[in-house]
Order: C-alpha cells, then structure tokens, then sequence
C-alpha cells in the first residue's frame, strides 16, 4: 500500500503506548509446523504460514472444538491480536478457544510480524510500525491462514468472521472491507476505522490526507464495541501529533466509525437501543437496523472500561461491586455472530430494548 503523500514513515517505538495490550505469558500449544492436517480436536496447535517477512517465517494458532473429524463444516473465527500481543496472549485474553470447545466452532488466530516471536503487530494501512511502512500485504497473509485451514478442515464459507483487538481491529476494519463478501460478520474492539487530518491543519504546508479503508463490495454486519474510559485508543478519537511528529491527524471517533459502516451498507441510522448487562449502563447503538440482509451495524460502548480487553480473567480482577466485574465481551461477540444463544439465563445478561 502506498504511503500518504508528505506523511512521516510510522515508527514502532513511538507508538507503545498506542499499541502495546497485554503481555500476560499462557500455555503454550504445540508446533506442528506446516501440516494443519495435525491438529488434534479439542487441542491449540501453531503452524507455520509458509510466509516470511525478514528472516522470521510467520505463524498461526489453530483451535479445532472436540468432534471436529466428524467432516461436518463449522464455523469459523478469525482473531486479530493487539499490537505487541501475540495468538497466544489473544487467545487467553478472549477465551475463545474454551468457547469454541462449548460451542462447537472453529477458531485460528494468526500472528502479526515482529522480532523473535515479539513485538508482533499489523498493518491497519494508517498503523502500525514496519508492517505499515513496508508495507506488509497483511490482508494477503489473513486470505492465506483462512486457505490453509479450510483445506484441510470443513468449513462453513457462510459462517466465517473475524474478530480484532486495537492494532488488530484496524486491520479487521481493513480486512472486513477488503473481503466483505467472503465473510458473515465482524466485531472489534478498542479500534478505529481510520484517520482524518485535524483541523485546524497543524501544518498548512503539508496537508494531510484521511485514510479510510476501500468501500465494502457488499453490506456487512459489524459490531463496534470501545470503552468510555480507553485513553490509548480513545473512542471520540485522539490525536496522532505526538506519536506521528507532527503529523496533523487524528483517529476517527467510534461515531465517526460507526457512520463510516452505516454509509457503506448503505443504510440509515437506526433508532438508538439501551442494553444492561448485569446491571452494567453500557449503551448500544444500532447504527443501521438489519435489513433483508442482516447487515446491520452496532455500537456497543462500556461504561468504566478501558483499552484492555473486557472478558474473563481480567474482568474478574475487578471489585465484585464494579458492573464490569466478570463481564465478557468475547460472548457478547460471539452472540453478535449468532454463534451462541442470546438468551443466556442465569448470568443477567438482559436483552436488547428501545430506549424511551
């Protein structure tokens, strides 16, 4: 991808505190190297993507739910990790492959470049570091671990969607665009959809350029979801000056994303919807009501939460008494898919009604 014209080349040092997630070590699954025909039902095993960039080969972690020999074709889930995470940290940080076991899908969750299996991190075209300078054709390498794996294991090419977390949410914005047609669903976290200059522009000089993603072949469902209190990625959009040296740009705001969606499925807002999850006063906002199609677009914005990731374990970590305390997001994802039951019971999650 081109660089915008009298742009800064994007530096990974600046950006740490834009990208970094979380470094918490996990269990580590088994290296099967380029056979993803050895993966074991029930088990997470890493392959290898037959892609290099530099002297590192690229990676993948693939999650197969028990049964999954049977030949019957399952869903899948694509899950773009945070930039300076890893598969491995998203997986524990999303727990989607203990939900992929409980509700029978097939999850994979490929690996950014970086250094010695560190530092690993995307181009979301606008961001971030040597993946966007180069640039790396990430878009090409997400098609290739979809490729891989679907070769080897049924899946179902109606039910396929991504997830994405800060860093990786760019790219899922990107990726959702770029392959609307190939995918059923998209939902991120903690993310935006691109950049605008800010105005007044800092240097008239040099304007600025936005950066948005292409326009979607075609509508497609999209779930927003962001934290009122993220500093890192804030959701009414933050400026890029110190990290990009005076760049002039901004990042667009979760409204800003969200109308971006709207107008590219080519729907009107919809009336605003209210949503309590156990007790919690997080708001969701339905962009663009479902149409024939189902693609609609939804805001979901969690009152007190930050950049982290909002499930369990880090969500237990919080005080009992705080509304936050044990929500989850990767379920509230996943229901987004249709790929778990809405009505979920005892955990006093409420359904979606209209506001007054």
């Amino acid at each position: 991808m081109r660089r915008l014209p009298g742009r800064p080349r994007p530096r990974l040092l600046p950006l740490l505190p834009f990208l970094i997630s979380s470094l918490v070590a996990t269990g580590c699954a088994t290296v099967a190297k380029n056979d993803v025909g050895r993966a074991i039902p029930g088990e997470s095993f890493v392959f290898a993507a037959g892609e290099k960039q530099g002297l590192f080969g690229r990676t993948y972690r693939l999650h197969l739910p028990p049964g999954a020999e049977d030949g019957v074709a399952r869903p899948l889930v694509v899950a773009l990790h945070g930039g300076f995470g890893s598969a491995r940290i998203f997986d524990r940080q999303t727990g989607l492959s203990s939900l992929a076991d409980e509700h029978d899908f097939i999850t994979v969750f490929p690996n950014g470049i970086g250094i010695f299996s560190l530092l690993r991190h995307w181009n979301g075209g606008w961001c971030c570091g040597k993946a966007a300078s180069r640039p790396v054709d990430d878009i090409a390498y997400v098609d290739r671990v979809i490729e891989q794996v679907a070769a080897r294991w049924p899946v179902d090419r109606d039910r396929v969607y991504v997830i994405g977390y800060s860093n990786g949410g760019m790219l899922a914005h990107r990726y959702a665009a770029a392959r609307a047609e190939t995918l059923a669903g998209a939902a991120i976290w903690a993310s935006a959809v691109g950049v605008a200059p800010v105005e007044p522009d800092v240097e008239p000089s040099k304007p600025r350029e936005t950066w948005l993603p292409p326009t979607p072949s075609q509508p497609l469902p999209v779930l927003i979801a962001h934290g009122s209190d993220d500093r890192r990625v804030a959701p009414e959009g933050r400026t890029l000056g110190r990290l990009f040296a005076s760049s002039g740009l901004r990042t667009l705001s979760i409204d800003e994303s969200a109308r971006w969606w709207a107008r590219a499925n080519d729907c009107a807002a919809g009336a605003p919807a209210q949503r309590r999850d156990a007790e919690q006063a997080s708001i969701l906002r339905d962009y663009c009501q479902a149409g024939e199609d189902g693609s609609r677009v939804e805001v979901l914005l969690l009152d007190g939460a930050t950049h982290d990731w909002p499930s369990p374990p880090r969500t237990l970590e919080r005080d009992p008494r705080d509304p936050l305390h044990g929500f989850d997001l990767t379920l509230d994802m996943l229901e987004f898919f249709g790929l778990v039951d809405a009505e979920r019971g005892d955990d006093g999650r409420g359904e979606v009604t209209p506001t007054p």
